[in-house]
């Protein structure tokens, strides 16, 4: 909500960086599991070193609500980034409601150093890429625990840790990706004490 998202800057820094939090989520994506049903995972190989975008449905109320930018504007904006620094881009379509992946799909299709992919388990195209780019997609925080550097267009809880808000400089970002493993440990550790009750271990592991 918003007040965690206000409040996310100050509390990052009363973080655990040794916190178990970072490890245990870890190891659920590790599984290949995640929010909606997947493909297998290892059944995808990506197309050498590249960039993703993860796409989200441009009708969500996470971006009309917390986001400045479209789905449409970022995509093309990361296209047109990665066209200019010669890199590869995967453009993962989401597995829910395929047809408002039209606009995007078409879109990815205009350049010839881009790659639709609709058919890959989520962590398979996230574990292989050198950076991660979304409008404010949970696969963000999922990016996160593959070790994955960050930039997104939106606002999102796990933005603290990440190139947020990066319209008109993504390339800034593009050129040299870092990853904050110190501060990454400590907003999952906040983020998880603030969202979940920790008081026993979570059923699935």
């Amino acid at each position: 909500g918003s007040e965690l998202y206000d409040l996310m800057p100050t509390a990052i820094k009363l973080g655990d960086p040794n916190g178990a939090w970072f490890t245990t989520l870890r190891t659920y994506a590790l599984q290949g599991r995640t929010k909606f049903n997947q493909p297998e995972m290892g059944k995808w190989a990506g197309p050498g070193e590249y960039v993703t975008f993860t796409c989200q449905l441009p009708h969500d109320h996470v971006i009309k609500y917390h986001s400045d930018v479209s789905e449409e504007d970022a995509l093309r904006e990361t296209c047109e980034a990665t066209k200019a620094l010669n890199q590869i881009l995967v453009v993962k379509g989401h597995v829910i409601s395929r047809d408002s992946m039209a606009p995007l799909r078409a879109i990815t299709k205009e350049y010839t150093h881009t790659l639709w992919e609709e058919n890959a388990n989520i962590h398979d195209v996230l574990s292989q890429a050198k950076a991660v780019v979304t409008v404010n997609s949970g696969t963000g925080m999922e990016a996160l625990l593959h070790r994955k550097p960050v930039a997104n267009f939106g606002r999102a809880d796990y933005d603290v840790v990440t190139y947020r808000q990066c319209a008109g400089k993504l390339k800034e970002f593009l050129i040299a990706p870092t990853f904050d493993q110190v501060a990454v440990n400590k907003m999952f550790d906040v983020w998880c004490r603030s969202t979940h009750d920790t008081r026993d271990e979570l059923p699935y592991l």
